[in-house]
């Protein structure tokens, strides 16, 4: 096991503690923002196959597809905070929820609840997704939220961000994931950013 995994779930707990002091809407089996747009960092990824593969759950990964139309994030959080802090021009991002849903939801459930990135976790509405077709969410919790992204890609600074499908595909080769253990990760992967 990587050390930074334990950082990682220290942050995890550390953000649902933070999180349940807020009414909040979304819960296990609310599922309006399942898509195929979820982000995460390789820290994430490697901490889900760590767990399909421990647990023989393998076969989870067989929806996951790197030639479906997805986001495909230009900048990290980190990249987006120094473009603001310097003035800098945000670039156009497409994402569109009608792309299609997360390879991990099954009727309206997520397959790897317990397991879900950060960029699942923070997605908290005041109100039910559904009725309006946008989220609603906190401002203060907004910036909670950059804060604990940039710690995150912080933690995963050898690393990789992009959409899941990418970075699972990625680490689902044994010898890639060894490479990442050693620090010695090297993508030239089009739709992956280094942290």
């Amino acid at each position: 096991m990587i050390p930074q995994l334990n950082i990682l779930n220290q942050i995890y707990s550390l953000y649902d503690k933070f999180t349940e002091n807020f009414d909040i809407e979304c819960k296990k089996g609310c599922s309006h923002c399942c898509t195929c747009n979820v982000t995460v960092t390789t820290i994430e990824a490697y901490k889900i196959i760590d767990y399909l593969i421990k647990e023989d759950k393998l076969k989870l990964l067989s929806g996951l597809s790197t030639s479906q139309k997805r986001f495909l994030p230009k900048i990290t959080i980190n990249q987006f905070a120094e473009l603001c802090i310097n003035d800098g021009e945000i670039p156009e991002e497409e994402n569109n929820p009608d792309w299609g849903n997360c390879a991990f939801l099954s009727d309206d459930i997520c397959s790897i609840y317990e397991l879900r990135p950060f960029a699942c976790r923070c997605m908290l509405s005041e109100k039910q997704c559904g009725e309006k077709g946008y989220a609603f969410m906190n401002p203060f919790i907004l910036t909670v939220n950059n804060v604990f992204q940039q710690y995150i890609e912080h933690l995963d600074q050898n690393g990789y961000f992009g959409n899941i499908a990418d970075i699972l595909t990625l680490l689902s080769d044994s010898e890639t994931r060894a490479d990442y253990m050693k620090n010695n990760l090297k993508s030239d992967s089009a739709p992956l950013i280094s942290n």
